[in-house]
């Protein structure tokens, strides 16, 4: 396993510096969402040649203050830690506050480990993948 430490900030989310079809984005871990979602805004913002797909969907969510929310569009994409590339399907949200939020659909497949006691956030290397082919998480930020 490779670790990345959290900074010390107040509120302690926890931030993942990616890249997103290209484009540089912190991505909140939210181990309660059980979808990964992307703003409009910045689903607006990329190259469209670098989405891998855009699917009509309304999908009905619901948000951890108890708001339902409506999404239109699903999309997938690569998504960039390290010399990690993998291809994440996100719900796009037409009012979100984050540009990114990684569920635990993302989490799971990213393999991702996260010990709030000794403050780390670890990719599992798999035993049949080389070692080579999963990195540790890029920055880890936490909210200020």
């Amino acid at each position: 396993m490779e670790t990345a430490m959290l900074a010390k900030r107040p509120n302690n989310r926890i931030w993942l510096k990616l890249r997103v079809a290209g484009m540089s984005v912190d991505a909140l871990v939210d181990t309660g969402a059980t979808v990964s979602c992307m703003s409009q805004c910045f689903f607006d913002q990329l190259s469209k040649s670098a989405i891998r797909s855009v699917q009509s969907s309304r999908t009905k969510l619901s948000l951890a203050n108890g708001d339902t929310v409506e999404s239109r569009a699903r999309t997938s994409g690569q998504i960039e830690s390290g010399r990690t590339t993998l291809p994440i399907s996100f719900v796009v949200m037409p009012k979100n506050t984050y540009d990114i939020i990684l569920g635990m659909d993302a989490l799971k497949q990213m393999n991702i480990v996260i010990d709030v006691g000794k403050r780390e956030v670890r990719h599992a290397v798999k035993e049949d993948n080389p070692p080579t082919h999963l990195e540790s998480v890029a920055a880890i930020l936490t909210e200020e």
